[in-house]
């Protein structure tokens, strides 16, 4: 378990030093910094696996290192079916889908849509009816886009979240599908 952990510390260490080590070494200016500097998700997610779909939930956290990237955390819960999942990892904005959205249409602002693609890794942790639990490394990735309707920037609102997941001990090579909402404070 506390070896488990290490690992898991060291791993999120490197995706950071992976993330910023660009920047550091570049000749050119280093990019603006992000318009906010974190934000909160809630999401609603559709977990298959075991010949049914479980409802869960993704309360999430982004850290913006930059403009485009961010840190991201994923808390995936399905407490009736006994499943967790804790990942961390990283998420970068798309700013040219937007603009090629804005120039499909004249009537979309494409300032109001956010695209991006992430990538995390952690753990997830299955218990059975017995109250026996397993734990095992997991990984997801995928698209997402989001709307802002307002163009503040406070609120926005999740359209899709597409990742592919690898979660062992509870569905190996699925799909996991969600919808929520972002708040910046």
């Amino acid at each position: 378990m506390k070896t488990t952990r290490v690992l898991i510390m060291y791993l999120l260490l490197a995706l950071l030093a992976l993330g910023v080590a660009p920047a550091a070494f570049s000749q050119s200016p280093s990019p603006a910094p992000a318009a906010t500097a974190y934000s909160l998700t809630l999401n609603a997610v559709g977990l298959p696996g075991g010949k049914q779909s479980v409802p869960g939930t993704d309360a999430g956290f982004l850290f913006g290192v930059t403009q485009n990237a961010s840190l991201r955390s994923d808390n995936i819960l399905a407490p009736g079916n006994g499943f967790q999942a804790y990942l961390g990892g990283v998420q970068y904005r798309l700013n040219f889908l937007a603009k090629a959205l804005e120039n499909a249409s004249p009537q979309l602002d494409g300032s109001h849509f956010q695209f991006s693609a992430h990538a995390s890794i952690g753990v997830d942790r299955v218990s059975n009816p017995a109250g026996q639990y397993a734990q095992h490394y997991a990984v997801m990735a995928g698209f997402r886009g989001d709307y802002d309707p307002s163009g503040s920037g406070k609120f926005s609102v999740n359209l899709f979240d597409i990742s592919y997941a690898k979660f062992p001990g509870w569905a190996n090579n699925v799909p996991v599908i969600s919808l929520g909402m972002k708040f910046w404070p």
